[in-house]
């Protein structure tokens, strides 16, 4: 368990650099509708994404099996207005939350990452299989970014 745990971790301290690459002296993005994303509507989902699973994961590790309530993207896009926001700050918020999860999860012992909680779209799930979806989310949303700015 150690490797895929290392893998996960590995993983995930990846995807702050890509984007950074990526999208950091791109001055030509321009913020779009809460229900058209465009690249910073994805990197601000992505950062709220992460803050919505580390608090899960939180809920993980001080309740027994809690219940992880499932949450609306668009309207955590019109709450938060995304498409006030520029790149560079939806980047270094993505950045910063990815932080605080990596040091959540290096910080774990190993029996933490088979904690459990009920989520009502995916029944019960390991906080290192919420870790797991952080990837899958991280790979969907790389490639929608390449899509729109290539």
């Amino acid at each position: 368990m150690i490797d895929a745990v290392n893998e996960l971790i590995d993983e995930l301290s990846q995807t702050p650099e890509t984007l950074k690459q990526r999208l950091a002296d791109r001055n030509d993005i321009e913020p779009q509708t809460a229900e058209n994303w465009g690249p910073i509507e994805i990197v601000a989902h992505m950062a709220t994404t992460e803050q919505v699973q580390r608090n899960r994961m939180h809920a993980m590790l001080t309740q027994h099996v809690p219940y992880l309530k499932d949450w609306d993207p668009i309207d955590a896009a019109r709450e938060k207005d995304y498409s006030s926001m520029d790149m560079k700050t939806v980047l270094a918020e993505f950045v910063d939350q990815r932080g605080d999860t990596l040091v959540l999860l290096v910080n774990l012992a190993l029996k933490d990452w088979d904690r459990t909680g009920m989520s009502d779209t995916l029944g019960e799930v390991s906080l290192e299989d919420l870790a797991g979806e952080l990837i899958d989310n991280d790979q969907k949303y790389l490639a929608q970014l390449n899509e729109l700015l290539s």
